[in-house]
């Protein structure tokens, strides 16, 4: 339900090439719940986030908005409409956009896009490197629905989002998100968490960086995990019990 940490097109392209697109840039902002675009629909303009996030998916019959990602500022979509095509036709979307909070996203006609592509190489290096990492992920992800059980695939979600909380990339999920977004029903996904919170990490202090809070924990998985077997918990978060549970029944030694 989160970029999983992915690089944001601005955050590799050049910014020569950033202050051209910004200066071509048509900019409109959405409200919250605002739908920006249906599946089906044209895909003739390229977009990206300026501040706020937008949800990606599709709404279902029974269950209204199913939403597979949530992006935040900095990342782009509908590329490929600017790429060219065999049969000279406009791709489709194939996902519903919808805003998340106040939303501003920038955007550009396709036909204005081709001609950049066509005269500076290094839009072209941008989008292959992070349309590629994200087609990295999406088969891995596949691969783990295939080969993995819930637990290890929920344990690899949480390693992401340590990675993330300390790149200061992560945007807030829930656990709902995290059963949608892996495919898995809410009850394995509370009861993985619970079980791994009932096997036991030992908080070893707290801290501060770059103005987010952090509990420090150790596990018992070994060196190679987290940051040699460390983790930085989010600390100070909105819910009762902690990010992961972390503050949920807590035993204290006495010495």
């Amino acid at each position: 339900m989160f970029d999983f940490g992915l690089p944001a097109f601005f955050d590799v392209l050049a910014e020569p090439q950033r202050a051209v697109l910004k200066s071509m840039a048509r900019q409109k902002t959405y409200r919250d719940g605002e739908t920006l675009h249906q599946p089906g629909e044209p895909t003739n303009t390229m977009g990206w986030i300026e501040s706020g996030t937008l949800l990606f998916g599709k709404y279902l019959e029974n269950d209204g908005f199913h939403a597979l990602v949530k992006l935040g500022p900095g990342h782009h979509f509908g590329e490929f409409g600017a790429l060219p095509s065999l049969n000279q036709e406009i791709a489709p979307r194939r996902l519903a956009a919808v805003a998340e909070g106040r939303t501003v996203v920038n955007e550009i006609p396709n036909a204005e896009l081709r001609e950049l592509f066509s005269s500076d190489p290094e839009y072209l290096r941008a989008f292959h490197l992070v349309t590629t990492t994200r087609l990295a992920l999406v088969l891995e992800l596949y691969d783990d629905a295939r080969r993995l059980p819930a637990r290890q695939r929920i344990i690899n979600f949480l390693s992401i989002v340590e990675r993330m909380i300390k790149e200061e990339r992560l945007i807030s999920c829930t656990q709902a998100d995290i059963s949608k977004m892996l495919g898995l029903s809410k009850v394995t996904v509370n009861q993985t968490l619970r079980s791994l919170t009932e096997r036991g990490v030992l908080a070893i202090g707290y801290g501060t960086e770059s103005g987010k809070d952090y509990w420090l924990v150790k596990n018992s998985w070994g060196p190679e995990w987290g940051e040699n077997g460390y983790i930085r918990i989010q600390r100070n978060t909105a819910t009762k019990s902690g990010l992961c549970g972390i503050t949920s029944q807590p035993t204290i030694p006495l010495l």
